[in-house]
């Protein structure tokens, strides 16, 4: 069992700033079951020619999980007719059931994610965003967690293509040391791009330099590949028995040198593919995994002083404020908190 693996390789100056993944994430364990929304009161007719409308009846929420108050009494039953003209009032509300099938008086919630019973049970994954020479994010997470997560996270590695190693073999390899993995927070993409396969997409090393990047098949096919390994990451960490992800995507680099003349063009382009991939990752897995998406580019938004010299990576500066993101959404949303925060079940 690996309590903490630090697997920082200087290959150079690599990033983590461009393209990929992320799905569904549903933001709040209460809200994921299927089903409908509250059932909603029937409106009432007027009342025509005085006489008074009739109150429509309320519909049951029908569902289990997301429902809500089955239409919360119906959503008071009916809404109350209006008068008709030169008539009084219409009729009372019509009687709504008192709860959705399937669901309490309070609304049916979902179940409530898995408490943490060891540090062990969350992984790090990803590449030089989460564990570089440029900065302190391993001991930074250590910090604002009060404990110490596994750490598979190395430099240069992507997530679909290119790079010098891949992000999916680090969650095998992961759940290969300890399988009892119920979080994960990870990044992935950048090094797909910047360290593009020339062999596997032609061309595919400019796509950090070039303005029109978006418009190249070479590079649009390099987000694709990285967001259907995304993907195929979410499915293996579901199927294990991991219950969220935290996916964190790259901010705005300054650019230049080996990070290109251009790179924020095609991290743009992927930005909403990659959020798109995270929030819909519970969909995807029958509800079994949440993605949680944090996009760093208004976080570091002002910040010119959180990049490192490299024009590529964070700082020690930055990389604490990402340490401090992390753990604000896994408390947030109840990602690995120990049994007694109250959020979570045994």
């Amino acid at each position: 069992m690996i309590s903490y693996i630090s697997k920082v390789t200087v290959a150079g100056a690599l990033l983590a700033a461009g393209a990929a993944i992320a799905a569904g994430c549903s933001d709040d364990a209460s809200s994921s079951g299927p089903g409908e929304d509250a059932g909603s009161g029937g409106s009432a007719e007027p009342g025509s020619g005085g006489k008074p409308g009739a109150g429509g009846a309320g519909k049951a929420g029908s569902g289990s999980g997301g429902a809500s108050a089955g239409g919360t009494a119906g959503s008071a039953g009916g809404k109350a007719g209006e008068a008709g003209s030169g008539g009084s009032a219409g009729g009372s509300a019509g009687a709504g059931p008192a709860a959705g099938a399937g669901g309490e008086s309070a609304g049916a919630r979902a179940p409530k994610p898995k408490c943490k019973t060891s540090p062990e049970q969350v992984v790090v994954v990803g590449d030089s965003y989460l564990n570089w020479i440029t900065h302190t994010f391993p001991q930074d997470i250590i910090r604002e967690a009060g404990e110490t997560w596994r750490m598979y996270a190395v430099g240069g590695c992507s997530l679909g293509s290119g790079g010098l190693c891949l992000i999916p073999d680090q969650v095998d390899q992961a759940i290969a040391d300890d399988p009892d993995i119920i979080a994960s927070v990870m990044t992935g993409g950048g090094n797909d791009i910047l360290i593009a396969d020339e062999l596997m997409f032609p061309g595919g090393s400019e796509c950090k330099d070039r303005r029109d990047s978006p418009m190249l098949k070479a590079c649009q096919d390099i987000v694709a590949t990285a967001i259907t390994a995304g993907d195929e990451l979410m499915q293996t960490a579901a199927a294990a028995g991991g219950r969220d992800v935290i996916y964190m995507f790259y901010p705005h680099i300054p650019g230049g040198g080996f990070g290109g003349m251009n790179p924020n063009v095609l991290l743009d382009y992927a930005l909403p593919k990659a959020r798109a991939l995270c929030e819909g990752a519970e969909q995807r897995t029958q509800g079994k995994l949440r993605c949680h998406f944090i996009d760093l580019v208004p976080l570091f938004e002002g910040h010119a002083d959180w990049y490192a010299d490299d024009g590529i990576h964070e700082n020690e500066r930055g990389s604490a404020a990402m340490a401090k993101e992390v753990v604000r959404i896994a408390k947030e949303h109840c990602i690995a908190q120990p049994q007694s925060s109250g959020c979570c079940e045994p």
